[in-house]
């Protein structure tokens, strides 16, 4: 015995069909806008750490050139220099120097490099 057909089962079943596409695509425009907005977030905080490394970079440049200016001018005031003390000022110029910074640090340098070099 053959069921009989009903049109309201074919209509159920092309609207289910129908119907989950959309919901399916609701949901992956969802999804999308979140890893978008994921993504937004990292790239954020990203550029907010280089930021506070850049920041820390110059932060301890500045205390490499604050002591070595303050060394340089202990040398200068005194009037010779160790070869310890100018080849540790050297040490911590030399990084300074190659990171770009070279303001006063290498004007207090030039003039440690005039000063005689003595023993303790």
């Amino acid at each position: 015995m053959i069921p009989k057909f009903d049109p309201n089962i074919l209509i159920a079943l092309i609207g289910c069909i129908l119907g989950s596409g959309g919901a399916l695509q609701f949901m992956l425009q969802r999804y999308d806008k979140k890893v978008e907005v994921r993504q937004a977030e990292r790239l954020q905080k990203r550029e907010d750490n280089d930021t506070k490394i850049q920041l820390i970079g110059d932060l301890t440049c500045a205390n490499a050139q604050d002591r070595i200016v303050y060394l340089a001018d202990q040398y200068v005031e005194r009037g010779s220099v160790t070869i310890r003390e100018k080849s540790m000022l050297e040490d911590m110029f030399k990084p300074y120097e190659e990171l770009g910074w070279n303001h006063w640090a290498k004007t207090a340098m030039e003039e440690v490099r005039k000063l005689p070099v003595k023993n303790k």
